[in-house]
C-alpha cells in the first residue's frame, strides 16, 4: 500500500516542480501573474518540512513585503 501512495506523491512532486520552472520563467521577465502564482506555490511550500519552511518563508518575504520587489512588479 504504501508504494502505490509513492507513485501519487511523484506524479504531484513532477507537476510542483514543473509549475515552479514555469514560475520561475516568469519572474525572471517580470510578470505580474508569476509574482501571484510564486505566493500560492510558496504557501503550497509552507507543509514541507523543515527546509521547505524555510526557504517558503524566505520567498513570500520577497514577494508580499520587500519594497523593491513590490516596486518592479507594479511598474
Amino acid at each position: 500500500m504504501f508504494a502505490e501512495n509513492m507513485g501519487i506523491f511523484a506524479v504531484i512532486a513532477i507537476v510542483i516542480g514543473v509549475a515552479e520552472l514555469v514560475v520561475a520563467y516568469g519572474i525572471w521577465n517580470m510578470k505580474k501573474w508569476a509574482r501571484i502564482v510564486g505566493i500560492i506555490l510558496a504557501v503550497i511550500g509552507l507543509i514541507n518540512i523543515p527546509i521547505g519552511t524555510i526557504i517558503s518563508i524566505v520567498i513570500l518575504y520577497f514577494l508580499l513585503i520587500d519594497k523593491n520587489t513590490k516596486d518592479l512588479f507594479t511598474e
